[in-house]
Parts: C-alpha cells; sequence; structure tokens
C-alpha cells in the first residue's frame, strides 16, 4: 500500500505486504474493504449467516470497485486470514472468483 507496511493476522498465520520496491514474486494492494460481520446472525440460522456474508463481500467488491482504475480488470487474488479449505471456497464464491484464486 502506498501509505506503509501492512500486517494482516489471526494470530495463527500473518502476511507482510510492503510498500518498498516490487520484486517478483510481489502482490500490489490496490484497495481494502471490510464488511462482514458474521457474529450478528444466531448460530441457529445458519443460512441466513450464509445470505449475510454473501451480501457483506459483494458490498465490499463494490466499494472496492468504486474507487480503482479498471475495475473491469477483476483481481488476480482473494487474501484470506488463515481459514479451512471451505471457507475459503465459500468466500470466493461470495467474491464471484474461483476458489483456486484464494
Amino acid at each position: 500500500m502506498p501509505d506503509g507496511d501492512t500486517v494482516m493476522s489471526d494470530s495463527a498465520s500473518s502476511c507482510l505486504i510492503t510498500a518498498g520496491p516490487p520484486g517478483r514474486p510481489s502482490l500490489r494492494v490496490l484497495a481494502v474493504a471490510t464488511s462482514v460481520q458474521s457474529d450478528l446472525v444466531p448460530e441457529e440460522r445458519v443460512l441466513k449467516g450464509a445470505h449475510t456474508i454473501i451480501k457483506a463481500v459483494r458490498e465490499a467488491l463494490g466499494r472496492i470497485n468504486s474507487g480503482i482504475p479498471e475495475p473491469e480488470r477483476g483481481f488476480d487474488w482473494f487474501i484470506t486470514g488463515n481459514y479451512s479449505a471451505t471457507t475459503r471456497r465459500f468466500l470466493t464464491t461470495a467474491a464471484r472468483m474461483p476458489g483456486e484464486k484464494a
């Protein structure tokens, strides 16, 4: 990110992205948006919770697309925390991306 270093961590793993000169391999973060609050849905309403998460992921993508150049290009990767493969597939599906891009 142009304004400095960012560390994303869920205490199990972390990813460091720096504003330094890009090397290979490298990632450039153009935008970040947060919407998901899945803990607001009671556990016994799993389908409602899934719908809430899908809606939130799509709203976050909408905010990102409104603020980046060439939103029609799409995204190369969907970066998540240290989630299970099933959860990563769910999140990438919500973002309308292939699961192997997580």
